[in-house]
């Protein structure tokens, strides 16, 4: 094999390599992310018992947890738990 053969087959190698680290590293970081959202319910028990499972479901399969939630026993629920901590 000459020179150039072998610095030519060094060069893919080393391109082929590099390609692979790269996207194993960037497989490895994945930004997190964050929804916001904001519902009127006009009609709590059907919320409850159809829409609000599921939703749950979906964001727990999706590797989601909630941060804060509204309404009663939620973000309101969670502020005057922190206060009773001091």
């Amino acid at each position: 094999m000459s020179c150039r053969s072998r610095s030519i087959l060094m060069a893919m190698i080393g391109i082929v390599l590099g390609v692979a680290v790269s996207e194993a590293i960037q497989a490895q970081t994945k930004p997190p992310i964050y929804v916001v959202t904001e519902i009127n319910v006009k009609n709590p028990q059907a919320f409850g018992k159809e829409y609000a499972p599921k939703a749950q479901a979906s964001i727990k399969a999706a590797g989601g947890h909630p941060l804060a939630r509204g309404g009663s026993g939620g973000a309101g629920a969670l502020r005057n738990a922190m206060s009773h901590r001091s």
